[in-house]
């Protein structure tokens, strides 16, 4: 339990109890002679060679995990390819994949489209609305003419439709055809659907197209990182992904905790201090999670805050050299029991950098941790 605080002594001194910066005691020259000697050992077996060690892992990769570690989130997309990319690449590699796809399937690309490309869910849902409601028009009366034409400067459709990603190319999909027509000496743009390609249920395939149609959703790449015990208590400074919030809403942020620092140092209620957590905690997007294993090396990983923390102790398991039972410890000295284990990151305040503690169940321990081709990826 963290000591209290003495009389007149204030919170700021005191450091988050999910900071990487660990307080210590003062290092002997004995404490020095355990940290060489461990480290030493470490070195000795991955050069005499670990069983099973994976000796295929290229520089080129391990060096690229080194450089992702300190420039940001990356992301990973199974179901488009085996690359790591930013979000933004993604999304311009996404974009650029279901463009292609659009002469295979023309609506179900398009749906793809609408549902992945646009990030605005209120946006995107109301986008499905108008649509799905223009060819229900015409799936139930197909001869009344105004439900064959669209204007292009219509409110509705300028609004909800238009400008969203994929919109155009689904109604193209269901029939439609962009015309312009003279109307008072002035040209006008409208989808005009075309008869002949009238097939009520090609309109009502696709109306069930695009309300089932789920987004591609990329995974957080975890970005495996091992490291020793002098690197792992450097604290980290977060790369702007991890925030919600952009450059200038840090700055703005800043000036403002700097204003009202008098008032965080007023007595507050329980409650007062709870929404303040809350607000603090909203403020991340991603968690960077460090876990301390008994031989003093560290494994490192990210994590979306609203993942659970079965997807830590997964990826922990993962990297395990022998099964067996562990419990995980948070800072606080809390253990992390199974019934946690459907509760998000954000539930459990594991953010945005916390260091975790490994403890092995019964039996006897493994004398490597980890699997020797993570031992092998220990940061230099």
């Amino acid at each position: 339990m963290p000591d209290k605080l003495k009389k007149g002594e204030t919170t700021k001194s005191h450091r988050s109890s999910n900071d990487f910066r660990i307080r210590t005691p003062d290092k002997t020259r004995s404490s020095e002679i355990k940290e060489k000697a461990a480290k030493a050992a470490i070195s000795r077996r991955i050069s005499n060679g670990l069983p099973g060690l994976d000796w295929s892992i290229s520089e080129d990769v391990v060096g690229k995990n080194r450089q992702l570690a300190t420039t940001g989130v990356y992301f990973c997309c199974p179901s488009i390819s085996n690359e790591v990319l930013t979000k933004r690449e993604w999304k311009e590699k996404i974009r650029n994949h279901l463009k292609a796809q659009l002469s295979r399937d023309r609506g179900k690309s398009a749906a793809l489209m609408i549902h992945t490309l646009n990030a605005d869910r209120v946006l995107v849902n109301s986008c499905v609305e108008t649509i799905c409601t223009y060819l229900n028009n015409l799936i139930s009366s197909p001869d009344e003419p105004k439900f064959r034409k669209i204007r292009k400067d219509n409110k509705v459709f300028s609004c909800k439709v238009l400008p969203l990603e994929g919109a155009l190319e689904f109604l193209y999909a269901a029939g439609f055809e962009m015309k312009t027509f003279l109307i008072d000496d002035k040209k006008e743009a409208f989808l005009v659907f075309d008869d002949k390609k009238y097939d009520k249920k090609h309109l009502q395939d696709l109306v069930d197209e695009l309300k089932l149609t789920e987004p591609i959703h990329l995974q957080v790449h975890r970005d495996t990182t091992i490291l020793l015990a002098d690197q792992a208590i450097n604290k980290v400074e977060l790369p702007e992904d991890f925030y919600n919030r952009t450059t200038e809403d840090l700055r703005r942020e800043q000036a403002r905790r700097e204003e009202n620092l008098n008032l965080s140092l007023q007595l507050r209620t329980k409650a007062m201090r709870e929404r303040q957590e809350d607000r603090e905690k909203r403020k991340y997007k991603y968690s960077l999670i460090r876990v301390r294993f008994p031989d003093n090396t560290f494994l490192q990983g990210t994590f979306g805050v609203n993942e659970t923390l079965r997807s830590v102790r997964e990826f922990v398991k993962d990297k395990l050299s022998k099964n067996g039972n562990f419990t995980l410890v948070n800072s606080l000295g809390r253990t992390l029991s199974e019934t946690d284990d459907n509760k998000t990151l954000f539930d459990l305040k594991l953010l945005p950098a916390v260091l975790l503690t490994f403890i092995w169940g019964q039996g006897t321990p493994p004398q490597n941790y980890l699997k020797s081709r993570y031992l092998r990826k220990i940061k230099q």
